[in-house]
């Protein structure tokens, strides 16, 4: 099934996708609100991973890198442009600052 993305990859890259275009949606992520992620499709692992800033994680997994970036664009979680790169580079999730 070459090409092909799991719904659950999907489900990651509509989130990513979302923060950068929807700023309702953002607003009520960066605000603290439950809904988004409740309502997401994601699943508990990508969740953690989204909130403890594991891009690596999710994009090993097959999510879209630009849209991961999205999440260190407006600082989702406290995920900044240098834990972004530190997760994607080298697999690690650095402390928040």
């Amino acid at each position: 099934m070459g090409g092909f993305i799991s719904l659950s990859t999907y489900d990651v890259n509509l989130f990513c996708h979302r923060i950068s275009v929807d700023p309702v949606f953002r607003n009520a992520v960066l605000n603290g609100s439950e809904k988004p992620w409740n309502e997401s499709g994601l699943d508990p692992v990508e969740i953690e991973a989204l909130r403890s800033g594991d891009v690596g994680l999710l994009y090993r997994r097959g999510a879209d890198a630009f849209l991961l970036h999205q999440l260190a664009r407006f600082q989702v979680e406290g995920l900044t442009p240098k834990r972004y790169a530190a997760s994607m580079k080298y697999g690690r999730v650095l402390p928040r600052d």
